[in-house]
């Protein structure tokens, strides 16, 4: 099956290869593959540029079986549209719309009623667009009927954790100080007081980031604690670079999100106090680091399954193309 996609979101991206199916990646204006996150599988191919996609739109009739957009909005004199609509509103191709985001983080500058109308009016823009949810928060966030389909990860992608220096501790968040209402950057800060603590994403520009997808498993490799401060409000209770670290042996530090993938003590530390939190890390001692790590690793087997993800994305695609 052949699957056209706009390039947002390249570690989902690359998730989505493992399905075998062959992708057409365009890149929009300003994007590209970045190679910092993950290599180019070999079945994406990169669309890249204005005159190689006026180039190829002639051949998306023929060669596309279906079309998967992602939730990046605009507003238009319609109201507000999903970006990947407008560029393929004229392709007669099923269509599947991936929301990463909740509701709330996407609209949240807006009233009440003007949220029912928004989400009333993209529930309309999508009449006959199948929908798709990264978790059940997200889902319930626009009250659309849809899919769920939980964030896989490969175990065999990572693994390899060394770390036996408790006070090593990771947080992956692009633009960190601009999404403090949903990722808690102020507390992660106030948390690791005394840690040694790496913040490893792009802030307006500059930032300290990964140079490659090796570079970012031995970053993982090397931390004692991953921590995920998301806000209930807005976010799930982890991230995907959470559960890669978990995937390599990382234990987590979340606080009480209903979602999150932590038993306390079992595969890192749950609380609502964040002092509490800093105390729990600090206090560790190396053998209950080690059980934590192999715990976490078994909780991403178990929970977030590569083939699980695998086998839903692929009955959506072919239930799409069904139509």
């Amino acid at each position: 099956m052949n699957v056209l996609v706009f390039n947002y979101h390249v570690p989902y991206i690359y998730n989505l290869a493992k399905t075998g199916h062959k992708f057409f990646v365009v890149n929009p204006e300003g994007r590209i593959w970045d190679y910092r996150m993950r290599p180019k599988p070999a079945n994406v191919e990169v669309i890249d540029g204005a005159g190689a996609w006026l180039q190829f739109v002639p051949q998306i009739d023929k060669l596309i079986d279906v079309v998967l957009m992602q939730d990046n909005f605009v507003g238009t004199q319609q109201g507000l549209l999903p970006y990947d609509m407008i560029a393929t509103q004229l392709i007669n191709k099923p269509k599947i719309m991936l929301f990463h985001n909740s509701f709330n983080t996407m609209f949240k500058s807006l009233g009440g009623e003007e949220k029912e109308n928004v989400r009333n009016g993209i529930n309309k823009v999508l009449n006959g667009v199948r929908k798709v949810f990264i978790s059940e928060f997200k889902k319930k966030s626009y009250g659309y009927d849809g899919d769920v389909v939980l964030p896989g990860i490969d175990l065999g992608d990572f693994g390899g954790w060394r770390c036996k220096d408790g006070l090593r501790t990771l947080t992956c968040c692009n633009n960190a100080m601009a999404r403090d209402f949903m990722n808690g950057t102020k507390k992660t800060f106030m948390l690791n007081s005394g840690l040694h603590f790496i913040l490893l994403g792009e802030e307006g520009g500059k930032g300290q980031i990964a140079q490659s997808f090796e570079h970012l498993r031995d970053v993982y490799r090397e931390t004692a604690f991953y921590i995920c401060l998301n806000n209930a409000e807005f976010e799930d209770g982890y991230n995907l670079s959470g559960l890669e670290a978990m995937a390599t042996g990382v234990p987590m530090v979340t606080l009480n999100h209903p979602s999150s993938p932590v038993i306390d003590g079992y595969n890192g530390f749950k609380h609502e106090d964040i002092e509490e939190l800093n105390k729990r890390i600090v206090t560790c001692d190396n053998e209950k680091l080690i059980k934590m790590s192999e715990n976490a690793r078994e909780t991403v087997r178990l929970k977030f399954s590569i083939n699980d993800f695998v086998d839903k994305w692929n009955e959506i695609f072919y239930l799409a193309k069904k139509g």
